[in-house]
């Protein structure tokens, strides 16, 4: 029986907030039906925000400023973009936004106000003015901190972004519980490996590419438990089918004429085989001796077994 204390991780997709009628069945698509699914979704990339000033901002690369909006410049004709110019201590900078993204962005961020504008870096078409065509972020200086430093990239379907994921993986995150180890602490000790919750923490949360790697102690980790667990559940499922009693089937005559009219001789193998197949059918039981013989021959390039007719 599920302990209670994943409950939460076994509720559906769309009890995560934001997830409504429209974007269930992309988030279902892209990771599967659970929160459970949302939470092992898995960072592609991640994108590194230096802080920088205007004068030191380095084309194309992704850098974080804050600024003073100083003007709104609306597009002439379309389209032609929206444009914001803001200014640090070091200079200027231009923010373009297109497909009509226009007069609540003066609502929005009105001349004076104080802001944090994070994105990449470019030339504008003239190569005179550095500018950021449609900022990552673009929030009070207040909410800075809503800014990662080193931000995951998540895997996005057509409809939902790559940065709704991220912030649905984060949610999904915060539903894990901490739960008492199951591994042998000295296995895990040997190993170098954190805790699952860590290991899930880290996993949402990496800080260098070396994090993204197979090979991080984390990722190890929880591939390990899931492997583990694939294990115990299949042998839960053996004990319980064990457990069920079978119909006892008898070897018949004419099972003994079949094997008569084959045009090969059974290999020793294959008759000891045959013969403890017989015999379990005959116990009742769900036994399971002639599996442990039937891959006793060579494997072929195929897969399939040589002298196997």
């Amino acid at each position: 029986m599920r302990p209670e204390s994943l409950f939460p991780l076994f509720a559906p997709v769309t009890s995560l907030k934001g997830v409504g009628p429209r974007v269930a069945p992309l988030l279902e698509r892209l990771a599967g039906p659970l929160v459970r699914d949302v939470l092992f979704i898995v960072p592609q990339s991640i994108i590194s925000r230096a802080s920088a000033e205007a004068e030191n901002a380095i084309e194309g690369a992704v850098a974080t400023f804050a600024v003073t909006i100083e003007s709104h410049a609306p597009p002439a004709r379309p389209p032609a973009p929206w444009k914001i110019r803001v200014f640090d201590e070091t200079g200027f900078l231009t923010l373009a936004f297109f497909k009509g993204y226009g007069p609540h962005l003066s609502r929005q961020h009105p001349e004076g106000a104080r802001r944090v504008v994070s994105g990449k870096v470019e030339r504008d078409r003239y190569g005179a003015a550095l500018q950021i065509i449609h900022p990552d972020f673009l929030v009070p200086i207040e909410r800075a901190d809503e800014i990662p430093a080193v931000e995951a990239i998540y895997p996005a379907v057509a409809g939902l972004p790559s940065r709704s994921v991220r912030r649905f993986a984060l949610e999904a995150l915060q539903r894990a519980p901490v739960l008492a180890e199951w591994q042998d602490p000295a296995w895990l000790a040997r190993q170098g490996w954190p805790d699952w919750r860590d290991s899930l923490v880290r996993l949402h949360g990496p800080t260098s590419e070396a994090d993204l790697s197979l090979q991080a102690s984390h990722r190890r980790r929880l591939a390990f438990d899931e492997l583990l667990a694939h294990q115990l559940a299949l042998t839960q499922r053996k004990i319980r089918r064990r457990a069920a009693a079978a119909p006892v089937i008898h070897a018949s005559a004419l099972a003994g004429q079949a094997q008569l009219a084959l045009p090969f001789q059974l290999t020793g193998a294959q008759a000891r085989t045959l013969d403890e197949v017989r015999a379990d059918l005959a116990t009742g039981q769900d036994g399971r001796r002639h599996a442990r013989h039937a891959g006793r021959g060579r494997v072929g390039p195929s897969g399939g077994v040589d002298g196997a007719h």
